[in-house]
């Protein structure tokens, strides 16, 4: 995953050389961030499947008001098994190479990661973890749904991107404000 990261990140004009050496000046730390992003989707796509989905009976007959707690465990429970120690490695890169400067763009594809597990996961509602069979027709049913979900974080990452850019240019913009239209 960090290998597609800087895959991506590395070409462009010039030599890797000097793509490494102008990182810092670059935008390019969203990919790393939504590169993590695209993890919990994974995760929260598959957790519905098992090899041993007979023992799933086990939920109806826990003294819960409803499955919406199981589900909202499980959520919770892969969001910061998988996603989040991965997400904060990817965080702690981007602050080494970039700086403070972008931790409120961290923070930013923090919560598009579990929007986007959100997302999913009401998509996938019907069905409790480690519930289905590997290979079933739910799964191939599904797999439309899974591909839809990479477009999520994908989207979000070109948002977040795109009002980045937006914010740049209107601080600039914002900067060049001259001493003749300030009142006195």
């Amino acid at each position: 995953m960090l290998i597609i990261a800087f895959v991506l990140t590395l070409i462009d004009e010039g030599t890797i050389l000097q793509n490494l050496q102008a990182f810092p000046s670059t935008q390019k730390y969203i990919i790393f961030l939504y590169i993590g992003c695209i993890l919990i989707p994974i995760v929260v796509l598959q957790q519905r499947f098992s090899d041993q989905h007979e023992a799933a009976w086990i939920y109806h007959t826990l003294p819960f008001a409803s499955p919406g707690d199981i589900q909202k465990g499980s959520l919770k429970a892969m969001i910061f098994k998988y996603g989040f120690p991965v997400f904060t490695l990817l965080a702690i890169l981007v602050l080494l190479v970039w700086g403070p400067s972008v931790l409120d763009d961290i923070v930013f594809a923090f919560m598009n990661m579990i929007i986007s597990s959100l997302v999913l996961a009401f998509m996938g509602r019907g069905d409790l973890p480690f519930s289905r069979r590997y290979g079933g027709a739910a799964e191939r049913q599904r797999g439309l749904s899974g591909f839809l979900m990479f477009l999520v974080p994908a989207s979000l990452g070109l948002v977040h991107w795109g009002m980045t850019g937006i914010v740049f240019v209107g601080m600039k913009a914002y900067g060049n404000i001259g001493w003749q239209t300030i009142r006195t």
